[in-house]
């Protein structure tokens, strides 16, 4: 047998070793890739637990397929929440929301998005689910599974449990393409000494679409233990469907602190203010318990989301009702910013504040009626305790004392509204208006 030839004058010694290395790290990269089919090239690490419980609210997640031009993919809006509630009293600050899709056939695609969600030790948090996800042309959703994730004080990274439901399909108007859509709400809701807040919510159990909340969520004050206690035992099951706006009750507690904390990413940036689009609307959700004048930060932030938003349909929402016949009266803090939407071809103006219902024709910001002015219509029937009018201001149209809802159907050239008494109560309000 021929020997090795001996190392070459001035090879280093440290040529086989080297070697050696390089074949190993070859080999183990060509078995990885192989494997026997069980685990991928670059394992994940599993998780560890972080003691932190999911649920869903509802309990089934809506989902209605939206229209696209992709041939490949279909896109379905998805509509619900996900409250995480620690039980190892460790808390932690998730970072990643997890969703698993599963077909009828038991096939299944996750998504993940980015989320900023703080698990106190002991406490609670809620986070809207992502608000549309795609399949591969021909599938149909059938189930989710949902998880959070994040990182411990240690940085390892921890999960929550997993949370699994069936969808629940709903017909109607697709959010973005122009459809017809339902926006349904209230102002002035959850009072635990009351039972109003029970049958306006049984009353949202049975409408479908978009929830809008005009302020004021509980009574007496803000607390984060009165939402836990009186809203969320009520409206708050509808919460994945809610697009929120503060109140002065809201607001007086903490600069609603425990309002921005229970709502999380749908109530906007915590200024208290943001917009979207519904159907072939835009909306923008308001603050009036902040500064609203013209030099105000808020009046400019209107304005440049009016011209980057142009519609044919738009209407705006804010709690103190600008016009009122209630005990309240007219309240002057968004003045400048009705001016301000009028004058941009704004249509129509939800508010609370006052505890009944009464809408308006078609009027300046100074009260003055104009034909091509705004609508407003106050709905403070969410469940507080009602207040009858005082005295009747100028084109006040209806005006009622009752517990009920306000049921909005937007289509793209024109709006129906309906008032929906809870049981009990006789008085109701419709009609229909065409857009500016």
């Amino acid at each position: 047998m021929q020997k090795p030839a001996p190392p070459r004058p001035g090879a280093s010694s440290k040529s086989a070793p080297l070697l050696a290395t390089v074949l190993a790290l070859v080999l183990a990269t060509h078995f990885s890739a192989c494997g026997d089919g069980s685990s991928p090239a670059s394992p994940t690490p599993t998780p560890l637990s972080a003691g932190i419980s999911a649920s869903l609210t509802p309990s089934s997640p809506t989902v209605r397929r939206m229209s696209t031009t992709d041939p490949t993919r279909s896109i379905f809006e998805l509509r619900g929440a996900v409250t995480f509630r620690d039980t190892g009293f460790g808390g932690l600050q998730l970072t990643a929301l997890e969703i698993e899709i599963v077909d009828a056939a038991g096939n299944s695609e996750r998504q993940t998005a980015p989320i900023n969600v703080t698990v106190a030790p002991g406490g609670t948090a809620t986070h809207p689910l992502p608000d549309s996800f795609t399949l591969p042309a021909g599938r149909e959703p059938l189930r989710v599974r949902i998880r959070a994730m994040g990182r411990d004080a240690e940085g390892r990274m921890r999960a929550t449990d997993v949370v699994e439901a069936a969808v629940v399909f709903v017909a109607g108007g697709t959010a973005g393409f122009g459809g017809e859509v339902t926006f349904v709400g209230a102002g002035d809701i959850a009072d635990c000494a009351h039972p109003g807040a029970q049958s306006t919510a049984r009353l949202l159990d049975t409408i479908p679409g978009e929830v809008f909340t005009l302020g004021d969520h509980v009574y007496p004050s803000g607390t984060a233990e009165l939402f836990s206690s009186c809203y969320h035992t009520t409206w708050g099951r509808h919460i994945g469907r809610t697009r929120p706006i503060p109140g002065n009750h809201d607001w007086g507690e903490l600069n609603a602190l425990p309002y921005f904390d229970y709502f999380g990413a749908a109530a906007g940036t915590r200024l208290g203010y943001y917009s979207f689009n519904l159907g072939a609307w835009h909306v923008l959700a308001l603050n009036s318990n902040a500064p609203a004048g013209t030099v105000s930060a808020q009046f400019g932030w209107v304005a440049a989301d009016l011209a980057a938003n142009p519609s044919r349909c738009t209407l705006a929402m804010w709690h103190h009702a600008r016009f009122s016949s209630g005990p309240n009266g007219n309240s002057p803090e968004m003045q400048q910013i009705w001016w301000l939407l009028e004058q941009n071809g704004v249509d129509l103006v939800l508010s609370a504040h006052e505890h009944m219902y009464e809408r308006f024709a078609r009027q300046d910001n100074e009260g003055n009626p104009r034909p091509n002015g705004m609508r407003q219509i106050v709905a403070g029937t969410g469940g507080a305790p009602l207040a009858g009018p005082q005295v009747i201001r100028p084109n006040s149209e209806v005006r009622g004392a009752a517990w009920g809802v306000l049921k909005m159907t937007l289509r793209s050239d024109n709006y129906s509204w309906q008032f929906i008494p809870a049981p009990g109560s006789t008085f109701t309000d419709s009609g229909t208006d065409t857009c500016r």
